[in-house]
């Protein structure tokens, strides 16, 4: 039975006549059950994510009849993580990959479409207006000149869902309604994120940051914030040191009082700034998946909660 006919079956009896009154809430029961258990007795869809954020909107999609495996480690970094023979068995099991485009996760990208199996590609940035190097100080990812971060920003993040959504419904039709429902419900809590950022910014005192490397310039420019300064225009690459008296002098310049780290790169360099410009190192996460951060939500609510922190 297809999950919309259940939910169709169990409103009729719900409203049906004084025959079926002491039978009626014996058969929800049971049908709701079955429901709920639709997608674990059928046979699950197996499907690879780049990163924790991406691979917790499809498990929040799908559902039990969706398995999930995430390719990046925690507390790796997508920039310069080295695939392992894990990777590649992981990716030659599953049906879908799920990636963020934009030269990211091009490291994936190139272990899929290597792979003997059949895997469709969905990468969730195609067909954002994408910020390029020039908006984003230049900072380069792979052999690309767009910036991949679309999904700090929950307002696109609600975008990747609704692909997320249609690419599960197209290819496991019979959980279609269970898909919808669920995206639906998921998409009405990010509109709640939405909301409580543009709240809590709101208040903030200072709008100007100095970050790691420019993972967020999509959540800035969505809420009104501005990037004055990023260490690592690209990852690896140090700066030089008329670039850190750069950042230094905007510090001051804007009262900045904390220079943003990320717990996937080595944050040394940010620490001698901010012990040069008298300021804190605060870390923001832009990958997620450590303890506290596994859903994007938390993610989000924690980086939120850094930011407070720094700018309230």
């Amino acid at each position: 039975m297809k999950d919309r006919e259940v939910h169709i079956l169990l409103n009729a009896l719900s409203m049906g006549g004084r025959c079926m009154k002491w039978l009626a809430p014996l058969l929800i029961s049971f049908l709701a059950f079955t429901l709920s258990a639709s997608g674990a007795l059928a046979q699950q869809l197996n499907v690879v994510a780049s990163i924790s954020p991406i691979g917790d909107m499809v498990r929040e999609v799908g559902g039990d009849r969706v398995a999930v495996r995430v390719l990046l480690p925690p507390g790796a970094s997508p920039h310069v993580f080295e695939p392992t023979t894990g990777t590649a068995k992981d990716i030659s099991q599953a049906r879908l990959f799920f990636g963020v485009g934009a030269g990211l996760d091009f490291w994936a990208e190139k272990l899929v479409r290597a792979s003997r199996e059949t895997i469709r590609i969905i990468l969730l940035s195609e067909g954002m207006k994408l910020l390029h190097e020039e908006e984003d100080h230049d900072h380069g990812h792979g052999h690309e000149t767009a910036n991949p971060h679309v999904w700090l920003d929950p307002l696109l993040a609600m975008e990747m869902v609704r692909k997320i959504e249609k690419t599960l419904q197209e290819t496991d039709p019979q959980g279609g309604y269970t898909y919808h429902v669920r995206s639906a419900e998921y998409i009405a809590k990010l509109q709640a994120l939405d909301a409580e950022i543009r709240k809590n910014v709101s208040t903030f005192t200072i709008k100007s940051f100095v970050s790691f490397h420019p993972a967020w310039d999509y959540f800035a420019l969505r809420y009104g914030l501005k990037s004055v300064g990023v260490i690592e225009e690209s990852p690896g690459k140090e700066p030089s040191p008329q670039r850190l008296q750069a950042i230094v002098k905007a510090i001051r310049h804007y009262h900045i009082r904390a220079v943003f780290a990320e717990p996937q790169l080595n944050p040394k360099t940010a620490e001698v700034i901010a012990h040069e410009a008298g300021v804190k190192v605060i870390m923001l996460d832009p990958e997620g998946g450590l303890p506290g951060r596994e859903t994007y939500l938390g993610l989000m609510k924690y980086n939120l909660a850094r930011l407070k922190e720094a700018m309230q």
